[in-house]
């Protein structure tokens, strides 16, 4: 798969759901995320930091299968958590969907994913 389909697809989309495998069950599970853009790269920012299941998942298992709309593709996920690369996160986040979102669903900001194809 391209990275030109992905972010074709995510085009126009304001959430999409992540499927990611449990650390201790190895169960999968589906929440949906916001996401940001950016140089032609994907960004999630997890609303409690590293302290969400989703991100503590991805760390042990960095295969995720993310849905957009009607197509799925499967991604790998790397974390970020250099202080820097949550920021520019964390801006592109606020940029889409604004400020007061940021600071209405995100408590935590000390962890930040790219996602690519």
């Amino acid at each position: 798969m391209s990275n030109t389909r992905f972010l074709e697809a995510l085009g126009g989309e304001e959430e999409i759901a992540i499927t990611v495998k449990g650390r201790r069950t190895g169960r999968r599970y589906t929440t949906p995320v916001s996401f940001g853009v950016d140089a032609g790269k994907v960004y999630l920012l997890p609303t409690r930091g590293s302290n969400n299941n989703w991100y503590r998942n991805i760390l042990v298992n960095p295969a995720m299968r993310v849905k957009v709309g009607n197509r799925t593709f499967d991604v790998r996920a790397k974390a970020l958590t250099d202080r820097a690369s949550v920021e520019r996160v964390m801006d592109l986040i606020a940029a889409k969907y604004g400020k007061d979102y940021l600071e209405r669903w995100y408590s935590v900001f000390d962890a930040a994913v790219e996602v690519a194809p």
